[in-house]
Protein backbone atom coordinates (compact mmCIF):
# COMPACT_ATOMS: atom_id res chain seq x y z
CA UNK A 1 0.00 0.00 0.00
CA UNK A 2 1.39 3.34 -1.04
CA UNK A 3 1.79 5.91 1.76
CA UNK A 4 -0.67 8.77 1.49
CA UNK A 5 -2.94 6.90 -0.89
CA UNK A 6 -6.61 7.70 -0.37
CA UNK A 7 -9.36 5.14 -0.93
CA UNK A 8 -12.44 6.73 -2.38
CA UNK A 9 -15.56 4.77 -3.30
CA UNK A 10 -14.45 4.80 -6.93
CA UNK A 11 -11.04 3.41 -5.91
CA UNK A 12 -12.65 0.68 -3.80
CA UNK A 13 -14.97 -0.30 -6.67
CA UNK A 14 -12.00 -0.45 -8.95
CA UNK A 15 -10.16 -2.72 -6.52
CA UNK A 16 -13.19 -5.02 -6.30
CA UNK A 17 -13.49 -5.21 -10.09
CA UNK A 18 -9.80 -5.94 -10.41
CA UNK A 19 -9.78 -8.60 -7.69
CA UNK A 20 -13.33 -9.94 -8.15
CA UNK A 21 -12.13 -13.54 -8.36
CA UNK A 22 -10.51 -13.21 -4.94
CA UNK A 23 -13.98 -12.50 -3.58
CA UNK A 24 -16.02 -14.93 -5.67
CA UNK A 25 -13.80 -17.98 -5.38
CA UNK A 26 -13.58 -18.09 -1.52
CA UNK A 27 -17.28 -17.29 -1.34
CA UNK A 28 -18.23 -20.08 -3.75
CA UNK A 29 -15.83 -22.64 -2.31
CA UNK A 30 -16.85 -21.93 1.30
CA UNK A 31 -20.54 -22.04 0.41
CA UNK A 32 -20.18 -25.32 -1.48
CA UNK A 33 -17.99 -26.90 1.21
CA UNK A 34 -20.40 -25.83 3.93
CA UNK A 35 -23.36 -27.17 1.95
CA UNK A 36 -21.63 -30.51 1.42
CA UNK A 37 -20.63 -30.70 5.09
CA UNK A 38 -24.15 -29.85 6.31
CA UNK A 39 -25.47 -32.50 3.94
CA UNK A 40 -23.43 -35.11 5.80
CA UNK A 41 -24.96 -34.16 9.15
CA UNK A 42 -27.66 -36.60 10.30
CA UNK A 43 -31.24 -35.40 10.41
CA UNK A 44 -32.51 -34.99 13.95
CA UNK A 45 -36.24 -35.18 14.61
CA UNK A 46 -37.96 -33.65 17.59
CA UNK A 47 -41.27 -34.65 19.12
CA UNK A 48 -42.89 -32.90 22.04
CA UNK A 49 -45.86 -33.34 24.34
CA UNK A 50 -47.63 -30.81 26.54
CA UNK A 51 -48.57 -31.82 30.09
CA UNK A 52 -51.13 -29.79 32.01
CA UNK A 53 -51.55 -29.63 35.78
CA UNK A 54 -55.18 -30.52 36.49
CA UNK A 55 -56.35 -29.11 39.85
CA UNK A 56 -58.05 -31.33 42.39
CA UNK A 57 -61.66 -32.17 41.61
CA UNK A 58 -62.85 -31.35 45.14
CA UNK A 59 -63.19 -27.70 46.06
CA UNK A 60 -60.18 -26.43 48.05
CA UNK A 61 -62.61 -24.68 50.38
CA UNK A 62 -63.84 -28.11 51.49
CA UNK A 63 -60.57 -30.06 51.45
CA UNK A 64 -57.25 -28.24 51.31
CA UNK A 65 -54.29 -30.11 49.87
CA UNK A 66 -51.11 -30.18 51.93
CA UNK A 67 -48.99 -30.06 48.75
CA UNK A 68 -48.85 -26.48 47.58
CA UNK A 69 -45.48 -26.43 45.82
CA UNK A 70 -45.34 -24.67 42.48
CA UNK A 71 -44.70 -26.55 39.27
CA UNK A 72 -41.40 -24.68 38.93
CA UNK A 73 -40.28 -26.27 42.19
CA UNK A 74 -41.64 -29.77 41.56
CA UNK A 75 -40.59 -30.21 37.94
CA UNK A 76 -36.80 -30.38 38.57
CA UNK A 77 -37.22 -33.06 41.23
CA UNK A 78 -39.57 -35.12 39.04
CA UNK A 79 -37.25 -34.66 36.04
CA UNK A 80 -34.21 -35.93 37.93
CA UNK A 81 -36.16 -38.95 39.15
CA UNK A 82 -37.33 -39.80 35.62
CA UNK A 83 -34.01 -39.12 33.91
CA UNK A 84 -32.03 -41.37 36.19
CA UNK A 85 -29.37 -43.55 34.62
CA UNK A 86 -31.35 -46.73 35.22
CA UNK A 87 -34.50 -45.49 33.49
CA UNK A 88 -32.67 -43.96 30.55
CA UNK A 89 -30.62 -47.11 30.04
CA UNK A 90 -33.77 -49.25 30.07
CA UNK A 91 -35.41 -46.95 27.48
CA UNK A 92 -32.28 -47.06 25.31
CA UNK A 93 -32.40 -50.85 25.27
CA UNK A 94 -36.19 -51.02 24.91
CA UNK A 95 -36.42 -48.66 21.92
CA UNK A 96 -33.01 -49.59 20.46
CA UNK A 97 -31.75 -46.03 20.57
CA UNK A 98 -28.27 -44.97 19.41
CA UNK A 99 -27.34 -48.36 17.87
CA UNK A 100 -24.21 -47.02 16.16
CA UNK A 101 -23.02 -45.07 19.17
CA UNK A 102 -23.38 -48.10 21.41
CA UNK A 103 -20.86 -49.95 19.27
CA UNK A 104 -17.97 -47.69 20.20
CA UNK A 105 -19.19 -45.78 23.28
CA UNK A 106 -19.72 -46.96 26.83
CA UNK A 107 -23.29 -47.03 28.09
CA UNK A 108 -22.68 -44.19 30.52
CA UNK A 109 -21.77 -41.84 27.66
CA UNK A 110 -24.77 -43.00 25.63
CA UNK A 111 -27.02 -42.29 28.62
CA UNK A 112 -25.48 -38.84 28.91
CA UNK A 113 -26.17 -38.26 25.21
CA UNK A 114 -29.83 -39.20 25.65
CA UNK A 115 -30.03 -36.99 28.75
CA UNK A 116 -28.86 -34.04 26.66
CA UNK A 117 -31.48 -34.81 23.99
CA UNK A 118 -34.37 -34.56 26.50
CA UNK A 119 -35.73 -31.11 27.15
CA UNK A 120 -38.37 -29.80 29.56
CA UNK A 121 -39.66 -26.26 29.88
CA UNK A 122 -42.36 -24.35 31.70
CA UNK A 123 -45.13 -23.04 29.45
CA UNK A 124 -47.22 -21.37 32.12
CA UNK A 125 -48.06 -21.90 35.77
CA UNK A 126 -50.20 -24.96 35.04
CA UNK A 127 -48.45 -26.56 32.04
CA UNK A 128 -45.03 -27.67 30.87
CA UNK A 129 -43.54 -29.33 27.81
CA UNK A 130 -41.41 -32.44 27.30
CA UNK A 131 -39.44 -33.06 24.10
CA UNK A 132 -36.99 -35.64 22.78
CA UNK A 133 -34.63 -35.33 19.82
CA UNK A 134 -33.38 -38.30 17.80
CA UNK A 135 -32.65 -39.64 14.33
CA UNK A 136 -35.68 -41.94 13.96
CA UNK A 137 -38.99 -40.01 13.90
CA UNK A 138 -41.09 -42.99 15.02
CA UNK A 139 -38.78 -43.81 17.91
CA UNK A 140 -38.65 -40.13 18.83
CA UNK A 141 -42.45 -40.06 19.07
CA UNK A 142 -42.58 -43.25 21.15
CA UNK A 143 -39.86 -42.06 23.52
CA UNK A 144 -41.61 -38.70 23.97
CA UNK A 145 -44.88 -40.48 24.66
CA UNK A 146 -43.17 -42.69 27.24
CA UNK A 147 -41.56 -39.65 28.88
CA UNK A 148 -44.94 -37.92 29.18
CA UNK A 149 -46.46 -40.99 30.83
CA UNK A 150 -43.47 -41.24 33.16
CA UNK A 151 -43.95 -37.64 34.23
CA UNK A 152 -47.59 -38.40 35.08
CA UNK A 153 -46.67 -41.56 37.01
CA UNK A 154 -43.78 -39.88 38.80
CA UNK A 155 -45.99 -36.94 39.74
CA UNK A 156 -48.50 -39.29 41.36
CA UNK A 157 -45.69 -41.11 43.17
CA UNK A 158 -44.08 -37.82 44.17
CA UNK A 159 -47.30 -36.44 45.62
CA UNK A 160 -48.12 -39.72 47.35
CA UNK A 161 -44.67 -39.92 48.94
CA UNK A 162 -44.84 -36.28 49.92
CA UNK A 163 -48.20 -36.74 51.64
CA UNK A 164 -46.91 -39.84 53.44
CA UNK A 165 -43.78 -38.04 54.58
CA UNK A 166 -45.88 -35.08 55.70
CA UNK A 167 -48.22 -37.36 57.64
CA UNK A 168 -45.31 -39.18 59.32
CA UNK A 169 -43.65 -35.90 60.22
CA UNK A 170 -46.84 -34.45 61.66
CA UNK A 171 -47.47 -37.69 63.58
CA UNK A 172 -44.01 -37.57 65.15
CA UNK A 173 -44.41 -33.89 65.99
CA UNK A 174 -47.85 -34.61 67.43
CA UNK A 175 -46.48 -37.39 69.67
CA UNK A 176 -43.67 -35.16 70.89
CA UNK A 177 -46.06 -32.29 71.57
CA UNK A 178 -48.46 -34.67 73.33
CA UNK A 179 -45.66 -35.75 75.67
CA UNK A 180 -44.79 -32.12 76.35
CA UNK A 181 -48.45 -31.35 77.04
CA UNK A 182 -48.80 -34.30 79.42
CA UNK A 183 -45.61 -33.30 81.23
CA UNK A 184 -46.93 -29.74 81.59
CA UNK A 185 -50.25 -31.10 82.89
CA UNK A 186 -48.37 -33.15 85.49
CA UNK A 187 -46.45 -30.04 86.55
CA UNK A 188 -49.71 -28.14 86.90
CA UNK A 189 -51.27 -30.96 88.91
CA UNK A 190 -48.24 -31.17 91.22
CA UNK A 191 -48.30 -27.41 91.67
CA UNK A 192 -52.00 -27.44 92.57
CA UNK A 193 -51.43 -30.24 95.09
CA UNK A 194 -48.41 -28.52 96.62
CA UNK A 195 -50.13 -25.17 97.02
CA UNK A 196 -53.68 -26.35 97.61
CA UNK A 197 -55.66 -23.56 99.27
CA UNK A 198 -53.28 -20.81 98.08
CA UNK A 199 -54.35 -20.79 94.44
CA UNK A 200 -55.95 -17.68 92.94
CA UNK A 201 -59.19 -19.56 92.30
CA UNK A 202 -59.45 -20.31 96.03
CA UNK A 203 -59.15 -16.72 97.26
CA UNK A 204 -62.93 -16.40 97.53
CA UNK A 205 -63.16 -19.55 99.63
CA UNK A 206 -60.30 -18.34 101.85
CA UNK A 207 -62.01 -14.98 102.32
CA UNK A 208 -65.22 -16.74 103.25
CA UNK A 209 -63.34 -18.97 105.70
CA UNK A 210 -61.57 -15.92 107.17
CA UNK A 211 -64.85 -14.08 107.62
CA UNK A 212 -66.46 -17.14 109.19
CA UNK A 213 -63.53 -17.59 111.61
CA UNK A 214 -63.55 -13.91 112.57
CA UNK A 215 -67.31 -14.07 113.10
CA UNK A 216 -66.91 -17.12 115.33
CA UNK A 217 -64.08 -15.44 117.25
CA UNK A 218 -66.22 -12.36 117.84
CA UNK A 219 -69.20 -14.50 118.84
CA UNK A 220 -67.06 -16.46 121.29
CA UNK A 221 -65.63 -13.22 122.69
CA UNK A 222 -69.15 -11.92 123.27
CA UNK A 223 -70.16 -15.20 124.94
CA UNK A 224 -67.09 -15.07 127.18
CA UNK A 225 -67.83 -11.50 128.21
CA UNK A 226 -71.46 -12.36 128.98
CA UNK A 227 -70.41 -15.45 130.96
CA UNK A 228 -67.83 -13.49 132.95
CA UNK A 229 -70.41 -10.80 133.73
CA UNK A 230 -72.88 -13.42 134.92
CA UNK A 231 -70.11 -15.11 136.93
CA UNK A 232 -69.31 -11.81 138.60
CA UNK A 233 -72.94 -11.46 139.70
CA UNK A 234 -73.07 -15.04 140.96
CA UNK A 235 -69.76 -14.67 142.74
CA UNK A 236 -70.97 -11.50 144.47
CA UNK A 237 -74.11 -13.27 145.61
CA UNK A 238 -72.06 -16.25 146.78
CA UNK A 239 -69.75 -14.06 148.82
CA UNK A 240 -72.72 -12.30 150.42
CA UNK A 241 -74.31 -15.62 151.39
CA UNK A 242 -71.07 -16.93 152.85
CA UNK A 243 -70.60 -13.75 154.84
CA UNK A 244 -74.09 -14.01 156.31
CA UNK A 245 -73.40 -17.64 157.16
CA UNK A 246 -70.33 -16.58 159.12
CA UNK A 247 -72.20 -13.85 160.90
CA UNK A 248 -74.90 -16.27 161.98
CA UNK A 249 -72.49 -18.74 163.65
CA UNK A 250 -72.84 -19.12 167.55
CA UNK A 251 -70.10 -17.74 169.80
CA UNK A 252 -69.34 -20.92 171.77
CA UNK A 253 -65.91 -22.48 171.55
CA UNK A 254 -67.15 -25.16 169.19
CA UNK A 255 -68.91 -22.59 167.12
CA UNK A 256 -65.80 -20.46 167.00
CA UNK A 257 -63.85 -23.47 165.74
CA UNK A 258 -66.50 -24.05 163.08
CA UNK A 259 -66.29 -20.40 162.15
CA UNK A 260 -62.53 -20.69 161.64
CA UNK A 261 -62.96 -23.73 159.41
CA UNK A 262 -65.64 -21.88 157.48
CA UNK A 263 -63.37 -18.90 156.94
CA UNK A 264 -60.61 -21.19 155.64
CA UNK A 265 -63.15 -22.79 153.31
CA UNK A 266 -64.25 -19.36 152.06
CA UNK A 267 -60.63 -18.28 151.53
CA UNK A 268 -59.81 -21.48 149.61
CA UNK A 269 -62.94 -21.08 147.49
CA UNK A 270 -62.06 -17.44 146.82
CA UNK A 271 -58.54 -18.44 145.71
CA UNK A 272 -59.93 -21.04 143.28
CA UNK A 273 -62.43 -18.54 141.92
CA UNK A 274 -59.70 -15.98 141.37
CA UNK A 275 -57.49 -18.43 139.46
CA UNK A 276 -60.40 -19.54 137.31
CA UNK A 277 -61.28 -15.95 136.62
CA UNK A 278 -57.73 -15.52 135.29
CA UNK A 279 -58.42 -18.24 132.73
CA UNK A 280 -56.49 -21.11 134.29
CA UNK A 281 -57.75 -24.59 133.55
CA UNK A 282 -57.35 -27.90 135.43
CA UNK A 283 -53.84 -29.17 134.92
CA UNK A 284 -52.25 -25.83 135.66
CA UNK A 285 -50.02 -26.17 138.80
CA UNK A 286 -51.47 -23.11 140.58
CA UNK A 287 -55.06 -24.11 139.96
CA UNK A 288 -54.42 -27.74 140.95
CA UNK A 289 -52.81 -26.59 144.23
CA UNK A 290 -55.74 -24.27 144.97
CA UNK A 291 -58.19 -27.09 144.27
CA UNK A 292 -56.33 -29.38 146.68
CA UNK A 293 -56.48 -26.68 149.38
CA UNK A 294 -60.20 -26.25 148.71
CA UNK A 295 -60.87 -29.98 149.04
CA UNK A 296 -58.87 -30.15 152.27
CA UNK A 297 -60.75 -27.12 153.69
CA UNK A 298 -64.08 -28.69 152.70
CA UNK A 299 -63.06 -31.94 154.38
CA UNK A 300 -62.07 -30.16 157.61
CA UNK A 301 -65.23 -28.11 157.61
CA UNK A 302 -67.38 -31.16 156.96
CA UNK A 303 -65.64 -33.12 159.74
CA UNK A 304 -66.05 -30.25 162.13
CA UNK A 305 -69.72 -29.93 161.29
CA UNK A 306 -70.36 -33.66 161.81
CA UNK A 307 -68.65 -33.64 165.22
CA UNK A 308 -70.50 -30.55 166.40
CA UNK A 309 -73.66 -31.09 168.35
CA UNK A 310 -75.00 -27.81 167.00
CA UNK A 311 -78.22 -28.25 165.17
CA UNK A 312 -78.63 -26.03 162.05
CA UNK A 313 -81.71 -24.01 161.63
CA UNK A 314 -83.81 -24.32 158.47
CA UNK A 315 -82.50 -20.93 157.29
CA UNK A 316 -78.91 -22.10 157.47
CA UNK A 317 -79.75 -25.24 155.54
CA UNK A 318 -81.43 -23.19 152.77
CA UNK A 319 -78.57 -20.74 152.71
CA UNK A 320 -76.04 -23.58 152.40
CA UNK A 321 -78.01 -25.14 149.54
CA UNK A 322 -77.99 -21.79 147.76
CA UNK A 323 -74.26 -21.48 148.30
CA UNK A 324 -73.67 -24.93 146.81
CA UNK A 325 -75.88 -24.10 143.82
CA UNK A 326 -74.06 -20.84 143.18
CA UNK A 327 -70.69 -22.60 143.42
CA UNK A 328 -71.80 -25.19 140.85
CA UNK A 329 -73.05 -22.46 138.50
CA UNK A 330 -69.78 -20.58 138.81
CA UNK A 331 -67.83 -23.78 138.12
CA UNK A 332 -70.01 -24.44 135.04
CA UNK A 333 -69.42 -20.90 133.81
CA UNK A 334 -65.67 -21.40 134.29
CA UNK A 335 -65.81 -24.56 132.19
CA UNK A 336 -67.80 -22.82 129.47
CA UNK A 337 -65.38 -19.89 129.42
CA UNK A 338 -62.42 -22.24 129.20
CA UNK A 339 -64.03 -24.19 126.32
CA UNK A 340 -64.90 -20.93 124.56
CA UNK A 341 -61.31 -19.73 124.83
CA UNK A 342 -60.04 -23.02 123.40
CA UNK A 343 -62.50 -22.69 120.51
CA UNK A 344 -61.46 -19.07 120.12
CA UNK A 345 -57.82 -20.13 119.75
CA UNK A 346 -58.83 -22.78 117.22
CA UNK A 347 -60.77 -20.28 115.11
CA UNK A 348 -57.94 -17.78 115.43
CA UNK A 349 -55.55 -20.39 114.03
CA UNK A 350 -58.01 -21.00 111.17
CA UNK A 351 -58.20 -17.25 110.50
CA UNK A 352 -54.41 -16.91 110.53
CA UNK A 353 -54.07 -19.83 108.11
CA UNK A 354 -56.72 -18.37 105.78
CA UNK A 355 -55.02 -14.97 105.89
CA UNK A 356 -51.65 -16.55 105.09
CA UNK A 357 -53.18 -18.32 102.08
CA UNK A 358 -54.76 -15.06 100.94
CA UNK A 359 -51.42 -13.25 101.28
CA UNK A 360 -49.69 -15.98 99.23
CA UNK A 361 -52.31 -15.81 96.44
CA UNK A 362 -50.56 -13.04 94.37
CA UNK A 363 -47.32 -15.03 94.30
CA UNK A 364 -49.16 -18.20 93.34
CA UNK A 365 -51.08 -16.26 90.70
CA UNK A 366 -47.82 -15.10 89.08
CA UNK A 367 -46.45 -18.64 89.11
CA UNK A 368 -49.73 -20.03 87.77
CA UNK A 369 -49.74 -17.48 84.94
CA UNK A 370 -46.28 -18.66 83.88
CA UNK A 371 -47.32 -22.31 84.06
CA UNK A 372 -50.61 -21.69 82.25
CA UNK A 373 -48.87 -19.61 79.59
CA UNK A 374 -46.55 -22.50 78.80
CA UNK A 375 -49.50 -24.88 78.92
CA UNK A 376 -51.58 -22.73 76.56
CA UNK A 377 -48.69 -22.43 74.10
CA UNK A 378 -48.17 -26.19 74.04
CA UNK A 379 -51.93 -26.82 73.89
CA UNK A 380 -52.33 -24.43 70.94
CA UNK A 381 -49.40 -26.10 69.21
CA UNK A 382 -50.95 -29.51 69.84
CA UNK A 383 -54.34 -28.45 68.49
CA UNK A 384 -52.71 -26.92 65.41
CA UNK A 385 -50.69 -30.07 64.73
CA UNK A 386 -53.77 -32.20 65.27
CA UNK A 387 -55.70 -30.19 62.69
CA UNK A 388 -52.79 -30.30 60.24
CA UNK A 389 -52.47 -34.06 60.67
CA UNK A 390 -56.15 -34.53 59.89
CA UNK A 391 -55.76 -32.34 56.81
CA UNK A 392 -52.69 -34.34 55.78
CA UNK A 393 -54.60 -37.60 56.12
CA UNK A 394 -57.48 -36.26 54.04
CA UNK A 395 -54.99 -35.03 51.45
CA UNK A 396 -53.30 -38.43 51.39
CA UNK A 397 -56.70 -40.04 50.88
CA UNK A 398 -57.30 -37.70 47.95
CA UNK A 399 -54.00 -38.72 46.40
CA UNK A 400 -54.74 -42.42 46.89
CA UNK A 401 -58.11 -42.01 45.19
CA UNK A 402 -56.47 -39.89 42.48
CA UNK A 403 -58.91 -37.02 42.89
CA UNK A 404 -56.23 -34.53 43.90
CA UNK A 405 -54.01 -32.46 41.64
CA UNK A 406 -52.70 -34.52 38.69
CA UNK A 407 -50.78 -34.24 35.43
CA UNK A 408 -52.70 -34.75 32.19
CA UNK A 409 -51.45 -34.80 28.58
CA UNK A 410 -53.28 -32.17 26.54
CA UNK A 411 -51.05 -32.35 23.43
CA UNK A 412 -49.82 -35.91 22.77
CA UNK A 413 -46.57 -36.66 20.99
CA UNK A 414 -46.71 -36.95 17.19
CA UNK A 415 -44.40 -38.36 14.55
CA UNK A 416 -42.34 -35.40 13.29
CA UNK A 417 -42.67 -34.81 9.54
CA UNK A 418 -39.51 -32.76 9.00
CA UNK A 419 -36.14 -32.66 10.71
CA UNK A 420 -35.72 -30.35 13.63
CA UNK A 421 -31.96 -30.12 13.23
CA UNK A 422 -29.59 -29.27 11.60
CA UNK A 423 -30.78 -25.99 10.10
CA UNK A 424 -28.87 -26.39 6.84
CA UNK A 425 -29.98 -23.08 5.37
CA UNK A 426 -28.58 -21.22 8.31
CA UNK A 427 -25.40 -23.30 8.22
CA UNK A 428 -24.97 -22.66 4.48
CA UNK A 429 -25.58 -18.95 4.94
CA UNK A 430 -23.01 -18.86 7.71
CA UNK A 431 -20.50 -20.70 5.50
CA UNK A 432 -21.07 -18.31 2.60
CA UNK A 433 -20.63 -15.36 4.92
CA UNK A 434 -17.38 -16.80 6.22
CA UNK A 435 -16.18 -17.26 2.60
CA UNK A 436 -17.10 -13.69 1.76
CA UNK A 437 -15.25 -12.39 4.81
CA UNK A 438 -12.26 -14.56 3.89
CA UNK A 439 -12.27 -13.13 0.35
CA UNK A 440 -12.46 -9.60 1.64
CA UNK A 441 -9.56 -10.26 3.98
CA UNK A 442 -7.57 -11.72 1.06
CA UNK A 443 -8.32 -8.67 -1.10
CA UNK A 444 -7.31 -6.39 1.75
CA UNK A 445 -4.02 -8.25 2.23
CA UNK A 446 -3.19 -8.15 -1.47
CA UNK A 447 -4.04 -4.48 -1.67
CA UNK A 448 -1.91 -3.80 1.39
CA UNK A 449 1.09 -5.53 -0.21
CA UNK A 450 0.57 -3.86 -3.62
CA UNK A 451 2.97 -0.86 -3.99
CA UNK A 452 2.46 -0.15 -7.70
CA UNK A 453 0.85 2.85 -9.41
CA UNK A 454 -2.23 2.28 -11.50
CA UNK A 455 -2.54 5.72 -13.12
CA UNK A 456 -0.95 9.16 -13.25
CA UNK A 457 -3.35 10.52 -10.60
CA UNK A 458 -1.89 8.10 -8.02
CA UNK A 459 1.62 9.23 -8.98
CA UNK A 460 0.76 12.88 -8.54
CA UNK A 461 -1.10 12.18 -5.24
CA UNK A 462 1.73 10.13 -3.75
CA UNK A 463 4.87 11.80 -5.21
CA UNK A 464 3.55 15.35 -5.34
CA UNK A 465 5.10 15.77 -8.86
CA UNK A 466 3.41 16.40 -12.16
CA UNK A 467 3.32 13.55 -14.68
CA UNK A 468 4.72 14.57 -18.04
CA UNK A 469 4.13 11.31 -19.86
CA UNK A 470 3.08 7.70 -19.29
CA UNK A 471 5.07 5.05 -21.18
CA UNK A 472 3.26 1.65 -21.41
CA UNK A 473 5.08 -1.68 -21.17
CA UNK A 474 6.10 -2.85 -24.59
CA UNK A 475 5.49 -6.59 -25.21
CA UNK A 476 5.83 -8.68 -28.30
CA UNK A 477 2.89 -10.27 -30.03
CA UNK A 478 3.88 -13.70 -28.70
CA UNK A 479 4.00 -12.39 -25.16
CA UNK A 480 0.65 -10.71 -25.60
CA UNK A 481 -0.89 -13.94 -26.92
CA UNK A 482 0.54 -15.94 -24.03
CA UNK A 483 -0.80 -13.44 -21.54
CA UNK A 484 -4.18 -13.49 -23.22
CA UNK A 485 -4.41 -17.29 -23.24
CA UNK A 486 -3.25 -17.45 -19.66
CA UNK A 487 -5.88 -14.91 -18.63
CA UNK A 488 -8.56 -16.75 -20.54
CA UNK A 489 -7.55 -20.07 -19.00
CA UNK A 490 -7.49 -18.66 -15.48
CA UNK A 491 -10.83 -16.92 -15.92
CA UNK A 492 -12.35 -20.03 -17.44
CA UNK A 493 -11.06 -22.24 -14.66
CA UNK A 494 -12.24 -19.89 -11.99
CA UNK A 495 -15.58 -19.54 -13.73
CA UNK A 496 -15.93 -23.31 -13.79
CA UNK A 497 -15.09 -23.48 -10.10
CA UNK A 498 -17.56 -20.76 -9.21
CA UNK A 499 -20.25 -22.19 -11.44
CA UNK A 500 -19.70 -25.68 -10.06
CA UNK A 501 -19.94 -24.43 -6.51
CA UNK A 502 -23.06 -22.49 -7.39
CA UNK A 503 -24.64 -25.57 -8.95
CA UNK A 504 -23.76 -27.66 -5.91
CA UNK A 505 -25.26 -25.08 -3.59
CA UNK A 506 -28.39 -24.76 -5.72
CA UNK A 507 -28.87 -28.52 -5.87
CA UNK A 508 -28.41 -28.98 -2.16
CA UNK A 509 -30.66 -26.02 -1.42
CA UNK A 510 -33.44 -27.33 -3.61
CA UNK A 511 -33.10 -30.86 -2.27
CA UNK A 512 -33.65 -29.70 1.27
Amino acid sequence: MLPGKQYTPEVILGILRKRAWFLLVPLAVAAAATALWSRTLPDLYRSQTIVQVVPQRISPTLVRSTIETRIEDRLPAIREAILSRTRLESMILEFDLYPEERKYMVMEDVVGMMYDHIDTWIIRQDAFGVAFTGTDPVKVMRVTERLGNLFIEQSLSYRHNLTEVTDEFLESQLDETRRELEAQERRLEAYRRTYAGELPTQVEANLQQLNTANTQIQQLANNINQALARRLVLEQELNDLRQRSLDALPTSSGALADAGEARELLAAQAAVDELRARGLRPGHPDLDAALRNLREAEARYAGRSSDSSTVRSPGEVARQARIDSLAEQIAEIDRQVADARVAQQRFQAMADAAQARIDAAPTRETEMIALMRDYDIIADKYRGLLQKREEARISANLERRQVGEQFSIIDPARVPERPYSPDRRRINAAGAFVGLVLGMVLVAVLEYRDRGFRNDEEVEAVMGLPVLAVIPIMRSEAEQRRRLWRRVAVNAGLSVVVAGCALVCAYLYLST
